[in-house]
């Protein structure tokens, strides 16, 4: 089905349009099945790249901007950093067969797997839809339908060749690329900005070989370059170096620059991003005003439209830039007020602490401490070398234990009172020095009885059907034994 994009200035032209494919619901359950297997294989092995984050768990769009944010922070005051953005042209139609197999039993797939992959990508056909008409069938012989569960991973496998052979080329050049699926970025560093250019056109070169290898092409007119730096001397003409990206001359961008949602100036204020957001977010709800008022919608699907199509907008990328700000938390909190005024009908002057509490509402900043606790826990469950390390860290004084919201109710009516979050994080990552034995029940018995030197501890865990998970820990300190007990659940 071909559907027209949006705000295009000319329709006569092919990429002014997207083509959505239309699969049988039932053959996208085994392709669900079968991207699980293929994602789960890749991280079991640890076959794709650091840089890579998109169609994997615990990798999201705003994980790959940290890991950016966070490489660009580290250079500051060392020298400049440069990045190119660059998109795959039409990334899904242009997998070859051929080589996704290939690469795939290179990186050592079970047999079965590959197999499947390869009649998957057999015996297609297609019959395009355009404004109600139906064309003809036509034989598919190359890409991977763009709707397919198992699509984005065989993707990411295919481009992941792409990351070897720049690593492989520029590594003394200190380059790292960053994709999130056809997404590509590369970020490197340089005493002034024509050593920056010169590494960033080697990428390009690299890149531009490795796509004709494999029948893909770069959209030029979406390649951007971008300048990162604190240092304002003699600014404006940094900012206006060109990379040369095969027969094309890329211009440094100096405004604030969209990258997978998140607008980023040189100086990564985020600032255009607040704004931009906060100003999409009132149009959202704008549009959703007039649902507000109509009958037979209960408060309850109120808030929850409120939530899905007006916070969500407000506050993506939002673990990005808070770090405790009280002039950005008063922003969100004005449109949440509103947001609590249309869902429960009160008037402007309601107390804010009654309002939210009525509506079922977080307040800005318990919102904005979930959002960072949450990015805060996907990292330190990545092991340093999956780059949880690389990415962008936070302020601790965000990472606050339980959430309340006891400065909005008064202190007479206690039982008003919410937590709203009761993730737990430790304000710092500490590894345990020594050694760690797991063994049977039998063995760690007898092992328990033999006298040991130094602090010993025995700790055991289980975890119920209901979520529940109860843990112990023994320890034995100057001939006197002590014991911590714990139970609790992960909150959904």
């Amino acid at each position: 089905m071909v559907i027209p994009k949006p705000n295009k200035p000319d329709y006569g032209v092919a990429k002014a349009y997207r083509v959505i494919t239309l699969l049988n619901c039932l053959g996208k359950v085994v392709e669900k099945v079968e991207a699980n297997a293929i994602a789960e294989e890749c991280e079991r092995r640890r076959l794709l790249h650091d840089g890579q984050f998109g169609c994997r768990k615990r990798k999201s769009a705003i994980d790959s901007v940290g890991r950016l944010m966070k490489r660009v922070a580290e250079e500051w005051g060392r020298g400049n950093t440069a990045v190119l953005l660059m998109d795959i042209k039409g990334a899904f139609p242009h997998v070859a067969k051929g080589n996704l197999i290939k690469r795939m039993e290179e990186m050592g797939f079970e047999a079965d797997l590959v197999r499947w992959v390869e009649s998957f990508m057999e015996e297609r056909k297609v019959i395009m839809l355009m404004d109600g008409k139906e064309g003809d069938s036509m034989e598919v012989e190359m890409g991977v339908p763009q709707g397919s569960p198992v699509s984005p991973v065989l993707v990411v496998i295919y481009l992941l060749g792409l990351f070897g052979q720049v690593d492989v080329k520029e590594k003394e050049c200190g380059s790292e690329g960053i994709s999130f699926v056809d997404d590509v970025t590369w970020v490197v560093e340089g005493e002034d900005v024509g050593e920056c250019t010169q590494r960033l056109e080697r990428c390009a070169a690299e890149t531009t070989i490795w796509a004709k290898k494999n029948a893909c092409r770069f959209d030029i007119e979406k390649t951007e370059a971008m300048l990162f730096t604190r240092r304002r001397k003699n600014k404006e003409p940094k900012m206006k170096a060109r990379v040369k990206v095969g027969n094309h001359e890329v211009p440094s961008n100096t405004e604030a620059t969209r990258w997978l949602g998140v607008w980023l100036d040189n100086m990564l204020t985020l600032n255009d991003h607040t704004k931009k957001t906060l100003a999409k977010a009132r149009k959202a709800q704008n549009r959703v005003r007039s649902l507000m008022t109509k009958k037979g919608i209960s408060s309850e699907g109120c808030k929850r439209i409120q939530v899905a199509a007006v916070q969500a907008v407000a506050l993506y990328g939002s673990e990005l830039w808070w770090h405790g700000q009280e002039n950005r938390a008063q922003e969100v909190q004005k449109l949440l007020n509103e947001q609590g005024r249309r869902v429960t009908g009160c008037f402007m002057t309601t107390p804010q602490g009654a309002l939210m509490n009525d509506a079922g509402l977080r307040p800005a900043k318990a919102l904005l401490n979930n959002r960072v606790r949450r990015y805060k826990l996907r990292q330190m469950m990545m092991p340093d070398a999956e780059g949880g390390g690389k990415m962008l860290e936070v302020q601790r004084n965000v990472l606050q234990r339980v959430e309340w919201i006891d400065e909005l109710i008064p202190e007479d009516k206690p039982f008003e009172r919410r937590s709203y979050e009761r993730t737990t994080l430790p304000m710092d990552k500490r590894r345990l020095k020594g050694e760690v034995i797991i063994q049977e029940e039998e063995q760690a018995l007898s092992e328990a009885k033999l006298e040991r030197e130094g602090l010993v501890l025995w700790t055991d865990g289980a975890r119920k059907e209901d979520e529940w998970v109860g843990c112990a820990v023994v320890w034995k300190e100057e001939g006197r034994w002590n014991k911590r007990r714990s139970q609790g659940r992960r909150e959904g």
